[in-house]
């Protein structure tokens, strides 16, 4: 990965990397604070959540961590929801907002440990949007 903000395409690569090396994962999308979908790399198994859906539970995460915040609550690390077959893992770099589609029976221990390596590295990209 070359320095500064990591190209698209760049970016498509590593989060495709992070898919091969943890099975569980489903499916990375990083989009806007608003919901607006800037990448997603899943696996080729179609995931059938539809896109209403997920721009909802971004808009939902960006507004709880803004409140969490003004509330003094602290900063929020990130989110987990169990819906359906899966399990969604939320977090912010910078004004971006990651999701994580994970198996339903997935170690979220190692996602725990995996998350800042994922914020460090998609820290220039997001800085750049």
């Amino acid at each position: 990965m070359s320095q500064g903000a990591p190209s698209g395409h760049g970016l498509d690569d590593f989060l495709s990397k992070i898919i091969d090396r943890y099975p569980d994962i489903k499916s990375i999308v990083m989009s806007s604070a608003e919901g607006n979908e800037l990448i997603s790399v899943q696996k080729p198994v179609g995931l059938g959540d539809g896109g209403n859906v997920h721009k909802n539970l971004v808009t939902s995460f960006s507004v709880s961590t803004d409140q969490s915040t003004r509330l003094n609550l602290g900063k929020v690390k990130y989110a987990v929801l169990w819906s359906g077959r899966s399990i969604t893992l939320q977090f912010k770099v910078e004004l971006v907002v990651v999701s994580i589609v994970l198996e339903e029976n997935a170690n979220l221990g190692v996602m725990d440990e995996f998350i800042p390596l994922i914020q460090k590295t998609m820290l220039p990209f997001c800085t750049a949007v």
